[in-house]
């Protein structure tokens, strides 16, 4: 199973360590791919050139936080989809900002102190609807689809406004039923 944009590693070490499964991880920023190597030695973490050329066919894929960071997420969606396995899962994780950047503290002072500038990591919103009509350009379609955050749910509805909820959503190809998923 593939996380790509895994980051630090620490999603792909706790979805190995929950499952046991066979789990490859690949982010373009190399120093932490290296240190979650180091630090999550049951994880394949592979270079984001080596995992674009992978033959293998996978059960599921998960793309955490990544899209709002891509510049070209229909070639990234592109370069996803033959890797999926028949009946295969694209596992998507994209927060739903109020603003383009609506961001975590340490986020805006680690930016702006590399770059001595603000600068925004995030490139667009992703909403529910854009995300259908990218995966649909793929054929891919959002089988399911639901929106988290940390707080209890009637805490979060009374304290926050509706896009404050992270979207995930369970894709699979548009020429197959998409199927449940199941714990």
């Amino acid at each position: 199973m593939p996380d790509f944009g895994c980051n630090n590693g620490f999603l792909s070490a706790s979805i190995q360590a929950g499952t046991g499964a066979e789990v490859y991880a690949t982010d373009i920023n190399i120093s932490a791919l290296q240190w979650a190597a180091k630090n999550y030695p049951k994880v394949s973490f592979i270079e984001p050139d080596v995992a674009a050329s992978m033959q293998a066919k996978f059960d599921v894929i998960v793309l955490c936080h990544v899209l709002e960071h891509v510049d070209d997420c229909d070639a990234m969606l592109g370069d996803l989809e033959p890797l999926l396995s028949p009946g295969g899962r694209l596992i998507v994780l994209v927060p739903q900002e109020r603003l383009r950047g609506d961001l975590t503290w340490h986020h805006l002072v680690n930016y702006s102190i590399k770059h001595r500038r603000f600068v925004n990591p995030h490139v667009r919103i992703v909403r529910r609807k854009n995300l259908q009509e990218m995966l649909s350009r793929q054929g891919l379609v959002m089988a399911q689809h639901v929106y988290i955050n940390f707080f209890p749910p009637f805490t979060s509805q009374i304290l926050f406004w509706p896009y404050a909820f992270s979207l995930v959503a369970s894709c699979g190809r548009l020429s197959e039923t998409p199927g449940e998923l199941h714990p």
